[in-house]
């Protein structure tokens, strides 16, 4: 956002740049933009824009080479944590409800195919369930007195 910000006003200094209003000050003496017919202006500032941008990149590039070094700060995180998804992993919650969805339909299924919240994986209709676990099961309704199993 900086960046294109920065990069479209330069490139307009060059077009609309007065020679005026830089001796508003008393000291300053410009030769303007292009509106004041100094052509030599807009390269200069493309220049000044393509220098700017490669130290940007440049030294972006070197303070994360140094910051991969340090233990605790690398720059990816681990192959589990990917896999988990990088809102879980390292906050423990979803961004959209549909990840965790998807992800719950997922492991709802077995190799077969079948539900493992299906009747024939469970004697009990299930109720509710906890996030990455087998379903927990409201026993209270069976007489049971527990509300896991």
């Amino acid at each position: 956002m900086h960046g294109i910000g920065g990069l479209v006003g330069n490139i307009c200094t060059a077009f609309f740049a007065a020679d005026y209003i830089a001796r508003l000050d008393g000291v300053s003496v410009i030769g303007g933009g292009w509106l004041n017919h100094n052509w030599v202006q807009l390269p200069i500032q493309l220049a000044d824009s393509f220098t700017g941008g490669c130290y940007s990149f440049v030294m972006t590039c070197a303070i994360l080479f140094v910051m991969n070094l340090i233990p605790g700060l690398q720059l990816r995180v681990k192959e589990d944590s990917e896999i988990l998804g990088i809102d879980d992993a390292e906050i423990g919650e979803f961004a959209y409800d549909f990840v965790e969805m998807t992800r719950e339909v997922t492991n709802d299924v077995d190799a077969e195919g079948a539900s493992v919240f299906s009747e024939q994986h469970s004697q009990y209709p299930v109720l509710a369930r906890d996030k990455m676990t087998e379903p927990v099961v409201d026993y209270r309704i069976y007489g049971m007195g527990s509300t896991s199993h």
